[in-house]
């Protein structure tokens, strides 16, 4: 099972990997890299994907991303997050994703960029962001993640650039 990220140039990555490293050791919660997943449930040979996720790259790259705020809720992977406003551009991407890897995503496309998994929602209110929350976050390379293991074994196949 594969997944497709955009990641955050490095005046968001760091910030954002220091919020998602401190809430997630003050509470025993596991810890990631910075991203917004734009498609998941892609299965297939990684061989066969490498063409279609260069090309996607290079006509996605750069985006930047208006955020709208903070949200919870009760899924794992959604637990406490970075909203991002929906956009034409936005749905065009994820639309032309789906059609281009074949993937069936159940979820609704919520875009975000989650700042903890699994976080008790009783604390939610409780944590207190050091970093403050931008009006646009600029996403700058799009990574293939293999995220089929357990979260401390997801690795990206292909990254770009």
């Amino acid at each position: 099972m594969y997944s497709i990220w955009l990641i955050p140039s490095i005046a968001f990555y760091a910030p954002l990997h220091d919020q998602i490293k401190q809430i997630g050791n003050a509470h025993n919660l596991p810890i990631f890299i910075p991203h917004m997943t734009i498609l998941s449930g892609i299965v297939a040979e990684p061989e066969h994907l490498f063409p279609i996720f260069s090309q996607c790259a290079e006509e996605i790259l750069p985006l930047t991303l208006d955020t709208d705020g903070i949200g919870h809720q009760s899924d794992y992977f959604r637990s406490f997050y970075i909203k991002i406003k929906l956009n034409t551009r936005l749905e065009e991407i994820f639309n032309e994703l789906t059609k281009r890897f074949q993937t069936n995503t159940p979820l609704p496309f919520e875009p975000h960029i989650s700042l903890a998994y699994g976080l008790d929602q009783t604390l939610v209110e409780k944590i207190q962001l050091d970093m403050g929350i931008p009006k646009q976050i600029k996403m700058d390379a799009l990574f293939l993640v293999n995220t089929k293991n357990p979260i401390n074994e997801w690795y990206p196949l292909f990254t770009y650039p």
